[in-house]
């Protein structure tokens, strides 16, 4: 399998914003209006803190299709 980077996969369905070492945005999953949804390019890693959803690049991508 080809190494797919996290944060590629995750700008398809959420608008991210660096903060620092990670990326922000809005849960995918929930209606929220303080960004929750945190992405670790180190760790190559997805969770949202309040809904608790996350995983890695092919879970997510499996995730947001079945959910969209």
């Amino acid at each position: 399998m080809d190494a797919t980077d996290i944060v590629d996969v995750v700008r398809d369905y959420v608008t991210l914003r660096k903060t620092g070492t990670y990326y922000k945005g809005l849960c995918p999953f929930h209606n929220e209006k303080t960004p929750s949804f945190t992405v670790s390019p180190s760790r190559q890693y997805c969770k949202c803190f309040s809904c608790g959803k996350g995983g890695n690049a092919v879970v997510d991508a499996k995730l947001y299709d079945a959910d969209f």
